[in-house]
């Protein structure tokens, strides 16, 4: 049972069977035990402790209970018959109360010189298994190699806890980087199983909270709960980007809740009593927790069979981790010895196989990367390609504009009118209306020029054309021939007296003054006017038809209109 026996101190071991739990330190007497050991019985357990000193000196020694899950153990100390003293520990006893603040059950005993015997009656509270891990992880040590022990392996633990934060605290920074909840998962994830082993070796209850063992109860309920289920979604996510199994996420969800809701308060509220609820209530957390376990696993494998690359990836790494928690969970089950070394090798196995998988993501995130940057190089150059073609027309369409318009006035040239012409005709010859070609020229337009100089007959020009083109339709034309003669072109008219209408309106607008550099100045205009079909439909014909007409208005006197013969 107990490991120490060469300190120079011999030991033997019993175990009375207590079925009602009703057995009291007072009613056993220690020099007769016979009585009450009955291996078919089951029950609370007392462990009888008979430590012999054949030496000559008083010896202190420690008993150190390495487990850290039972419940509530109690020392009582007998010498000669009398009870000398009594302590108690475990995970329901607060530090406060225990005789040595340790995450183990720890306990001094002081054994007599001289051939003396020294009994130690260790009672049990816990049922069934987890009591077998009484007789199976103590240890007697004398003072000075406990203490090294001891911080020799709480060295190594905090070694791996601060692995494992820098694993937990890149893969924060990668969650806040990229947004991915691939990241968030895997962080939850890594910080919970942390938290977990930090409870399962004492760890968490001795440092956080050593005086709350019901937080501490919940804490290592919640995160034994939580950290399947987070690794439940957080497998979804790795081998299901496409979300094939959004129902399954929905039935996690919903047992998870249920778990926290239902099973875990009532196995909370009735552990003190142990009864059969509350073996039953942890007996269904545990179920839950395995086949998360074993089904994020077996989700691994079928995706390996589909031939999904991630597959094989969590599946090797994720085996890696079932293995090496394997041993720790035989120790918890009590199948296997407890020992720091199985700790620490489940530890740096998880720690292994946890950093493939970090491998994994990341390659994950730089291959995403790579082609994010490849799409944004894609998307620069088609963006870059796209403001070359939008210039390279704005060039175009300013060429064209410059081609065909005036520079002064910004009126179409004689070219582009040319060009809507015979489109006008054609309008008209479907709609059986008139189009109208008005040939304009300005009457006193050379005296300007020599009066005033060519800068003010370029303001005259371009005052005329804005006049011009606040007379007439959107739709029409009025273009700049050349010099002071300017054409415009109306299609879809219904008689002569609307063209006659516009050509009067037009010698009265552009009769009027005209103030340029404070000087008022007036002239007139010569209006000629062709109809379509009324005087043919060749647009050439029509243009120096237009043009005679407006000549011989200017010969009869100018300021007036004038139609083709």
């Amino acid at each position: 049972m107990f490991v120490g026996s060469y300190l120079g101190i011999w030991h033997t071991s019993t175990e009375i069977y207590d079925p009602t739990g009703a057995l009291e330190a007072a009613g056993i007497d220690p020099r007769n035990l016979a009585r009450f050991i009955d291996s078919s019985s089951d029950g609370s357990r007392w462990h009888v402790l008979e430590l012999y000193n054949p030496g000559s000196r008083m010896r202190d020694m420690l008993i150190e209970l390495r487990y850290p899950f039972l419940t509530d153990v109690e020392v009582f100390s007998f010498s000669d018959g009398q009870l000398q003293a009594n302590y108690r520990a475990g995970i329901r006893i607060p530090f406060s109360e225990r005789s040595i603040a340790h995450r183990y059950p720890v306990f001094p005993v002081r054994i007599p010189a001289d051939h003396t015997t020294l009994v130690l009656l260790i009672y049990n509270m816990n049922h069934g298994m987890l009591a077998d891990q009484l007789r199976d992880n103590a240890y007697l040590w004398d003072e000075k190699k406990y203490l090294y022990n001891s911080r020799t392996s709480e060295q190594i633990y905090w070694l791996f806890f601060g692995a494992f934060l820098i694993v937990i605290l890149y893969h924060a920074v990668g969650a806040v980087a990229t947004r991915g909840r691939l990241y968030w998962f895997y962080t939850a994830f890594c910080t919970t199983y942390l938290l977990m082993q930090m409870c399962l070796s004492g760890f968490a209850f001795q440092l956080f909270w050593p005086n709350s063992p019901e937080l501490n109860l919940v804490v290592l309920l919640t995160t034994i709960t939580m950290m399947p289920t987070i690794l439940a979604h957080f497998t979804l996510a790795f081998l299901d980007p496409e979300e094939r199994y959004a129902w399954l996420k929905k039935c996690i969800s919903l047992v998870t809740f249920l778990c926290f809701a239902g099973i875990l308060p009532v196995y909370v509220y009735t552990s003190k009593s142990y009864s059969v609820i509350s073996v039953v209530a942890i007996l269904a957390v545990l179920s839950i927790c395995l086949v998360y376990l074993l089904g994020a696993l077996a989700l691994a494998l079928l995706e390996w069979r589909r031939g999904n690359p991630r597959g094989r990836q969590f599946t090797f790494a994720w085996g890696l981790f079932l293995i090496a928690q394997s041993s720790g969970i035989f120790v918890w089950l009590g199948v296997f010895e407890s020992s720091v070394n199985q700790s620490f090798l489940s530890m740096a196995g998880a720690l292994f196989s946890l950093s493939l998988i970090s491998g994994y993501m990341a390659e994950r995130a730089s291959r995403s990367l790579a082609k994010h940057q490849l799409a944004n190089s894609l998307m620069d150059i088609n963006n870059q390609l796209a403001v070359e073609v939008q210039e390279r027309k704005l060039a175009e369409a300013r060429a064209w504009h410059l081609a065909n318009h005036d520079s002064l006035t910004g009126l179409p040239t004689l070219r582009l009118a040319r060009e809507r012409l015979p489109q006008a005709i054609k309008l008209s010859q479907r709609s059986g209306k008139k189009t109208a070609i008005l040939f304009i020229d300005l009457d006193g337009f050379k005296a300007v020029n020599d009066t005033y100089g060519h800068s003010a007959g370029d303001q005259l020009l371009q005052q005329v054309a804005a006049r011009m083109s606040a007379c007439v339709r959107e739709d029409d034309t009025v273009a700049r021939v050349g010099g002071d003669e300017f054409l415009i072109i109306q299609a879809g008219i219904l008689n002569v007296a609307v063209i006659s209408t516009v050509a009067h309106k037009l010698l009265s607008v552009l009769s009027q003054s005209y103030d340029i550099n404070q000087q008022v100045i007036k002239v007139s205009a010569s209006i000629g006017i062709a109809l379509c079909p009324d005087h043919g439909t060749d647009m050439e014909v029509l243009v120096k038809l237009a043009d005679t007409a407006m000549y011989s208005i200017k010969q009869a006197g100018k300021n007036n209109i004038g139609f083709v013969g």
